[in-house]
Protein backbone atom coordinates (compact mmCIF):
# COMPACT_ATOMS: atom_id res chain seq x y z
CA UNK A 1 0.00 0.00 0.00
CA UNK A 2 1.45 3.37 -0.97
CA UNK A 3 1.48 6.48 1.21
CA UNK A 4 -1.58 8.00 -0.49
CA UNK A 5 -3.65 4.90 0.25
CA UNK A 6 -2.39 4.91 3.84
CA UNK A 7 -3.40 8.57 4.17
CA UNK A 8 -6.87 7.83 2.77
CA UNK A 9 -7.26 4.97 5.26
CA UNK A 10 -6.10 7.17 8.15
CA UNK A 11 -8.37 10.08 7.20
CA UNK A 12 -11.39 7.76 7.03
CA UNK A 13 -10.68 5.95 10.30
CA UNK A 14 -9.62 8.99 12.32
CA UNK A 15 -12.27 11.37 10.92
CA UNK A 16 -9.87 13.96 9.48
CA UNK A 17 -9.55 16.10 6.39
CA UNK A 18 -6.96 15.07 3.82
CA UNK A 19 -4.90 17.64 1.94
CA UNK A 20 -4.25 16.50 -1.65
CA UNK A 21 -2.62 17.71 -4.83
CA UNK A 22 -4.70 16.36 -7.70
CA UNK A 23 -4.15 16.21 -11.46
CA UNK A 24 -7.55 16.84 -13.04
CA UNK A 25 -8.90 15.74 -16.44
CA UNK A 26 -7.61 18.95 -18.02
CA UNK A 27 -4.10 17.93 -16.88
CA UNK A 28 -3.99 20.81 -14.36
CA UNK A 29 -2.79 20.38 -10.80
CA UNK A 30 -5.18 21.55 -8.11
CA UNK A 31 -4.94 21.55 -4.32
CA UNK A 32 -7.82 20.57 -2.06
CA UNK A 33 -8.67 19.58 1.42
CA UNK A 34 -11.05 16.65 1.09
CA UNK A 35 -13.47 14.95 3.43
CA UNK A 36 -14.06 11.42 2.21
CA UNK A 37 -17.73 10.47 1.82
CA UNK A 38 -17.42 7.13 0.02
CA UNK A 39 -14.95 4.88 -1.75
CA UNK A 40 -15.44 2.69 -4.84
CA UNK A 41 -12.83 -0.04 -4.74
CA UNK A 42 -13.64 -1.35 -8.24
CA UNK A 43 -13.27 2.06 -9.90
CA UNK A 44 -10.44 3.08 -7.56
CA UNK A 45 -12.24 6.34 -6.87
CA UNK A 46 -13.57 8.46 -4.03
CA UNK A 47 -16.65 10.57 -3.48
CA UNK A 48 -15.55 13.61 -1.50
CA UNK A 49 -16.41 17.02 -0.22
CA UNK A 50 -13.57 19.24 -1.39
CA UNK A 51 -12.38 22.63 -0.19
CA UNK A 52 -10.42 24.32 -3.01
CA UNK A 53 -7.45 26.04 -1.38
CA UNK A 54 -7.14 28.85 -3.96
CA UNK A 55 -10.78 29.58 -4.78
CA UNK A 56 -12.02 29.02 -1.19
CA UNK A 57 -15.03 27.02 -2.38
CA UNK A 58 -16.51 23.76 -1.12
CA UNK A 59 -17.80 21.34 -3.73
CA UNK A 60 -19.02 17.75 -3.68
CA UNK A 61 -17.15 15.58 -6.17
CA UNK A 62 -18.85 12.30 -7.02
CA UNK A 63 -15.69 10.80 -8.56
CA UNK A 64 -12.05 11.58 -8.04
CA UNK A 65 -9.57 8.92 -9.05
CA UNK A 66 -7.05 7.76 -6.50
CA UNK A 67 -4.40 7.32 -9.20
CA UNK A 68 -4.74 11.05 -10.03
CA UNK A 69 -3.78 12.09 -6.50
CA UNK A 70 -0.17 13.27 -6.70
CA UNK A 71 0.41 13.80 -2.98
CA UNK A 72 -1.50 13.70 0.28
CA UNK A 73 -1.20 14.68 3.94
CA UNK A 74 -3.60 13.85 6.76
CA UNK A 75 -4.44 17.14 8.49
CA UNK A 76 -3.98 16.76 12.25
CA UNK A 77 -6.26 18.96 14.31
CA UNK A 78 -9.11 18.75 11.78
CA UNK A 79 -12.41 16.90 12.02
CA UNK A 80 -14.58 15.29 9.35
CA UNK A 81 -17.52 13.13 10.49
CA UNK A 82 -16.80 9.41 10.33
CA UNK A 83 -19.24 7.60 8.01
CA UNK A 84 -19.88 4.28 9.76
CA UNK A 85 -20.78 2.47 6.50
CA UNK A 86 -17.56 3.72 4.91
CA UNK A 87 -15.62 2.79 8.03
CA UNK A 88 -16.84 -0.80 7.62
CA UNK A 89 -15.75 -0.93 3.95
Amino acid sequence: MNNICKDIFTAIHEGKWLQIEYQNQENKKTKYWIGIIDIDIEKESLTVEGFHLVQHTITRFETIYIKSIISSVVLDGTYYPINEKLYEK
